[in-house]
């Protein structure tokens, strides 16, 4: 049984930059960029898995998690936020310069330059969150999570 060959780019990917790829080569000048960029500390999955209601309580969170990002105290007990945000983007850039010499009727010469460039950038931002609400007696009473959510910039 035979699923899919795995390719190293998304096929939309290779389809999309061909074209500017092809041009690069024959211009002979561009650029291309991928970059990967993270804002806070990665959220350990295996962790939040292992949390239970009712049974967690902040100082095991704290020892598994480490320090959050936002805690809130609320008449029901305290709310601590995890977040992790990461980009992902690709750019890439041609630049085709050209010159000329024209020389006119009374022998005047003059030099044209031409440019031509095109630049595309893609970028992708997610975001991972999670939310826990504890008692009073500082026992997990609520979780909240959402992984890879789209998230704008802040």
């Amino acid at each position: 049984m035979s699923g899919p060959r795995p390719t190293l780019l998304p096929r939309t990917i290779l389809s999309r930059a061909a074209l500017p790829l092809a041009l690069l080569l024959l211009a002979g000048g561009g650029c291309v960029t991928v970059e990967r960029s993270t804002r806070d500390a990665e959220i350990d999955r295996a962790a939040v898995a292992s949390l239970e209601e009712g049974r967690t309580t902040l100082p095991d969170v704290l020892a598994l998690l480490g320090s959050p990002l936002e805690v809130h105290q609320h008449p029901d007990g305290t709310l601590v936020v995890y977040r992790h945000q990461h980009e992902r983007s690709f750019e890439w850039s041609i630049g085709i310069s050209e010159s000329a010499r024209v020389v006119d009727l009374t022998q005047t010469s003059a030099e044209l330059l031409g440019n031509l460039s095109y630049r595309r950038r893609s970028v992708h931002i997610g975001e991972d969150r999670l939310v826990l609400l504890f008692d009073r007696a500082r026992v997990l009473e609520s979780i909240g999570v959402a992984w890879g959510t789209d998230a704008l910039p802040q």
